[in-house]
């Protein structure tokens, strides 16, 4: 196998897996305290975040927002610890999905072999404690920093998906 082309200033900030599977919105709650009690000795930091949500239809080409009652949905995320307390290797769980973060570290944009281990080691802990019984979609990204036509930096998302059923 050819050794992997290295760039000398690579463009990648942050690399993701996410595996797909829809638990139910209580019994995802009901089982988290217990997952986060797992993965504590490695993913120690926690760091949760709100994701509010608009209503927004269109109405003959004008954006229009529908309920003025926005809704709320959180996003648990944990962090490896980092000597310089960056956030570098990360675990992110919402009732749809367990996402693998991986960010660049300096000049290090790191690579997707070094999260296939940490998917390996946490996706069936994931799936039994869960009780998934199928994994529905899985997706790995990357995000890249591009100047954008101004000169100014901007992010552009690169997907890659893979669908399967597992049985």
């Amino acid at each position: 196998m050819p050794d992997k082309i290295r760039y000398k200033k690579p463009p990648i900030v942050e690399r993701i897996i996410g595996v797909y599977h829809k638990i139910p919105q209580e019994e995802f709650e009901r089982r988290l305290p217990s997952w986060a009690t797992m993965i504590h000795p490695e993913y120690s930091v926690p760091v949760n975040q709100a994701e509010w949500q608009l209503e927004i239809e269109d109405k003959d080409g004008v954006p229009w927002v529908k309920s003025l009652t926005p809704k709320a949905k959180i996003i648990y995320l944990f962090w490896k610890k980092h000597h310089d307390n960056l956030q570098i290797r990360g675990m992110r769980l919402r009732p749809d999905r367990l996402v693998f973060h991986l960010n660049r570290e300096n000049e290090n944009p790191h690579d997707f072999d070094e999260l296939y281990p940490e998917m390996q080691k946490w996706l069936p802990k994931w799936v039994e404690h869960f009780e998934v019984p199928r994994i529905e979609m899985t997706s790995r990204t990357c995000c890249h920093v591009r100047a954008a036509s101004d000169g100014s930096p901007c992010c552009k998302y690169t997907w890659a998906i893979c669908r399967f059923m597992a049985d």
